[in-house]
This record gives C-alpha cells, structure tokens and sequence, in this order.
C-alpha cells in the first residue's frame, strides 16, 4: 500500500512536472509571438536564426540559380512578416517557413513562364515572313534582346506584347491615332530583328 501511493505521488509529480514545462513559453513560442507584434528585434533575431537555412532550402528548389534564391529569399521574408502566427514549436515553425518559400517559388515559375509564353507571342511577331530564325533563336533570348533597344520602343513593345495593352489603349495613353501606334510598332519590331540579325551573326 505504501509502495503503490508512492509510485502514485512519483507519478503525479512527473505529470506536474511535464505540465509545468508545457505551460512555459517556448523559445520559437516567444520569438514568434514578438514577431507577431511587429517587434524589429524580432525579426532580425528571425533572420538571424533562419535566413541561411531558408537561403539553403531554396537554393536546392532553384537547382543552383543563386540570383533566385536570394530573390525568393527576399520574397519568403516578406510573406513570413504578413502572415506569422505564434508557433509552440520549433519543427512545425520551420516545415511553415518550408510552406511559404516553396509557395514563393511556385508563384515565381507561374510569372516566368507567363513572362516566357508573353516573350514567345513577341518572337512570334517579329520572326513574322522569316521562319528560318526561329530555330537560330530561342525565343527567351527576346529579354535580352529588348534591353539593346531605344528606350522608347522597348517599353512600346513591352506595353503590346509583355503587359498586354491593346494598340487603342496605347494609342489613348499616349495621345496619338492607332494607325501611329501600328507604324511605330513596326518599326519597333523592324529594328529588334535587325539586332537578333547582327547579333545572330557575331
């Protein structure tokens, strides 16, 4: 009988013990909770603590591209401070940050391979009568190619075929007929073939 209250007293005062524990805050429970307040301290001390594991992570999901990974890093840091919760623990912290850096990347590959699909509609265009470039040009080239033009066509071509303006709503923006907006479009167009030409043949 004295045995079995013994073990009984061991028994209860473990389970304090544990429930003692339970009911302090943890580290990732405090961290998180100032972060939650918008403490600066806070995340700085987050980034401290999570920015190299993050940088990491998404430089394996961004198979090595280093400009990538610190850009979706930038990205990642921005969604923790919008959306943090308070978190008890530390492991299921991190797999949350894991969440949002993938969901980062995953957002990133949509915009490229709209930016790419758009590139391609703009290849399109301007290979126009000559399909013999198509196979002597990748049409994700165009980017680089559009950053050789006169300011003016760059952005009157990134307006048409990048960001989808119609040639009535660049017309309108700009306070001039259509009919002035297609010529300069294709003359536009006329001068990037010329460079994808010369830097075709260097």
């Amino acid at each position: 009988m004295i045995l079995a209250r013994a073990v009984e007293m061991e028994c209860m005062t473990g389970a304090g013990e544990r429930a003692g524990v339970a009911r302090e805050p943890t580290v990732i429970a405090h961290l998180t909770r100032r972060m939650v307040k918008a403490e600066e301290d806070a995340f700085r001390e987050f980034y401290d603590l999570y920015s190299h594991r993050l940088y990491a992570y998404l430089f394996v999901i961004c198979r090595g591209n280093e400009e990538q990974a610190r850009e979706l890093l930038q990205q990642t840091s921005i969604k923790v401070a919008r959306y943090v919760r308070v978190f008890e623990d530390e492991e299921i912290f991190w797999k949350w940050l894991g969440v949002l850096a993938r969901s980062c990347w995953v957002d990133e590959n949509r915009k490229r391979n709209r930016y790419v699909a758009a590139l391609e509609r703009l290849w399109n265009w301007t290979a126009g009568s000559e399909p013999r470039w198509a196979p002597a040009v990748d049409h994700r080239e165009i980017g680089h190619f559009l950053e050789s033009l006169p300011e003016e066509d760059r952005a009157l071509l990134t307006q048409k075929y990048l960001e989808g303006f119609s040639v009535r709503e660049i017309a309108e923006e700009c306070g001039s007929s259509e009919k002035t907006v297609e010529s300069r479009l294709t003359r536009a167009r006329n001068r990037l073939k010329e460079i994808i030409s010369k830097r075709r043949q260097l």
